[in-house]
C-alpha cells in the first residue's frame, strides 16, 4: 500500500501489476501494467513514489512503475533470479534478495539498485554464494543492516549485512525465509 498516495499494488501473478486507487468508489477499475514475466516481490519507494517490481523467471528485470506518473519509469536487468525486495529509505535505494537458483545459488547475495541513476550501484553486490540463496529482505534503516532470509532448504541459518561496512553476521540458530 502506497499510503501517502492511497493506492493498493498487487500482482497478479501471471505478468501483470494492478493498481487501484482507494479514493474512488468501489468497483472502480484497476490500472494495470504489463511487466515481463511473472511479478514477483515488490516493495513502494517513498522518496518517488515509486513501486518497483523484481521477476522471478529469466530473463530478470527490475521494473519501475510510477503511481504520480502512472507509467513504467524503468526496466533494469538484474543479474541472476531473485526473490523480494526492500526499499532503504535510508539512502533511498532498492536492495535486492538474489538466489541464483538457475547457477546452484553461485552468486546469491544482495544486489543493490540506485533509483537516482536507474542502475545497480556500488557496491553492487553483496556477494554470500550458496550459504544463503536469498527469499526474503528486511532493512532496519536506523542501524543501516540489512536481513536476508535464506532459502529454506538451507541449514546455514540467516544473515544481516551491514550496508555500509558490508560485514556479514550469521545467524546460525535461525533458518528459513
Amino acid at each position: 500500500i502506497a499510503i501517502d498516495l492511497q493506492q493498493l499494488v498487487v500482482s497478479d501473478g501471471v505478468n501483470s501489476v494492478l493498481v487501484w486507487d482507494l479514493r474512488t468508489p468501489l468497483g472502480t477499475a484497476p490500472t494495470i501494467y504489463t511487466v515481463p514475466n511473472v511479478p514477483d516481490g515488490m516493495d513502494y519507494d517513498t522518496i518517488n513514489q515509486t513501486v518497483y517490481v523484481v521477476n522471478d523467471t529469466a530473463p530478470y528485470n527490475l521494473t519501475g512503475i510510477s503511481l504520480t506518473k502512472n507509467t513504467i519509469v524503468s526496466q533494469t536487468p538484474i543479474p541472476f533470479s531473485a526473490d523480494l525486495i526492500k526499499f532503504n529509505p535510508r539512502d533511498g535505494k532498492i536492495y535486492i534478495a538474489m538466489e541464483d537458483a538457475d547457477n546452484n545459488n553461485a552468486s546469491a547475495g544482495i544486489a543493490v539498485f540506485d533509483p537516482a541513476t536507474n542502475t545497480m550501484s556500488a557496491p553492487a553486490m553483496y556477494k554470500v554464494g550458496s550459504i544463503c540463496p536469498g527469499h526474503g529482505i528486511d532493512i532496519d534503516p536506523v542501524s543501516n543492516v540489512a536481513v536476508m532470509g535464506c532459502f529454506q532448504g538451507t541449514s546455514n541459518g540467516n544473515l544481516g549485512v551491514d550496508l555500509v561496512t558490508g560485514k556479514f553476521i550469521q545467524f546460525t540458530d535461525v533458518g528459513g525465509t
